[in-house]
């Protein structure tokens, strides 16, 4: 359970709201070349509500996607056109609506020592998505620790980045007390991959936001960022769970 005197002690400035850009790793030779090819990350796709840009989730299994807890605030409460992840693979385009949602972080945000929290969900699709259009990320076995070469995969674009049609690859340590300015305005729930942008591997977190316990404008003491990797199993069990317990015709 969660320590309640630690949680009020941090007042978090969402991603949705707040970031800004990441700056180069320190050794360049982990950074992809300009001009060098960099293959599009098409297991990362956009969380639409009712057709609106929301934040940015990633496939990972034929119906299973993950994003930031909350990404579904308001609680999710309806599926067909209202939450769907919109898949983008060269010319072709396909959105799939949201059949059902798991908080990991039904408490609400909270700030973290160490720069990971529960702000994660996992959202079942109506539909699988082939493997034409997008084969799903495995997920990291370990979670994050400071110094790891990792990279942040989002539809927002700002400071030193690889573009690879649309999306914003940003390659850093992963460090959440760092000042490099991990983070970009809109980059809530983007896949944060071990690796560099060069050969990015499992999926390890997800962007959270910020924590501050300044009042001043802007003021940030950590990055923030779901910590997917620790909740592997949780995750995993959920899937099995709806597989055992499927949605009947015309249901939710």
């Amino acid at each position: 359970m969660r320590d309640r005197r630690h949680a009020r002690r941090w007042f978090l400035l969402l991603a949705l709201a707040l970031g800004c850009a990441s700056e180069p790793m320190p050794d360049a030779g982990d950074e992809a070349a300009p001009g060098c090819k960099v293959d599009s990350p098409t297991e990362v796709g956009d969380l639409t509500l009712y057709g609106e840009n929301r934040c940015t989730a990633t496939l990972i299994g034929p119906r299973l996607a993950v994003t930031a807890a909350h990404c579904l605030w308001p609680p999710f409460r309806d599926s067909g056109a209202s939450l769907a992840v919109v898949f983008s693979n060269g010319n072709e385009r396909r959105s799939f609506a949201v059949r059902r949602a798991r908080s990991f972080d039904p408490e609400g945000v909270t700030g973290s020592a160490t720069g990971l929290n529960d702000d994660v969900a996992l959202l079942e699709l109506v539909q699988r998505v082939p493997v034409s259009l997008a084969v799903p990320r495995s997920i990291a076995r370990e979670p994050l620790a400071v110094g790891a070469p990792v990279t942040l995969v989002a539809a927002a674009s700002c400071g030193q980045a690889v573009h690879v049609e649309g999306r914003s690859l940003k390659s850093f340590h992963f460090d959440p007390l760092a000042r490099d300015r991990q983070l970009c305005p809109g980059d809530s729930g983007a896949p944060v991959l071990e690796g560099t942008s060069a050969g990015p591997g499992p999926i390890a977190a997800v962007a959270s936001g910020y924590a501050t316990t300044s009042c001043a404008a802007g003021a940030m003491d950590r990055m923030i960022f779901g910590d997917v990797a620790r909740l592997g199993p949780a995750i995993r069990a959920q899937e099995l769970a709806w597989l055992r317990s499927p949605v009947p015709a015309g249901g939710p």
